[in-house]
């Protein structure tokens, strides 16, 4: 049994190609689960902006005390 590169490796019972799950779109996914990673982003980018020199600054002002 001989492949060419243009066959795919994974096939499944019918022996068409395996294309692995279906990913929703930006447009198939509810309301709140789009405002739930966009809250989570905004989460994430707050968090690490205190790990710029305003927190540097403070912790030294709290370790010089």
């Amino acid at each position: 049994m001989s492949s060419s590169v243009h066959e795919p490796l994974l096939q499944n019972e019918d022996g068409d190609a395996y294309k692995g799950p279906r990913r929703l779109g930006p447009l198939e996914i509810t309301r709140s689960t789009r405002y739930a990673i966009l809250a989570g982003i905004w989460t994430a980018t707050f968090l690490s902006s205190l790990n710029g020199k305003p927190m540097v600054y403070c912790f030294s002002m709290i370790a010089g005390a």
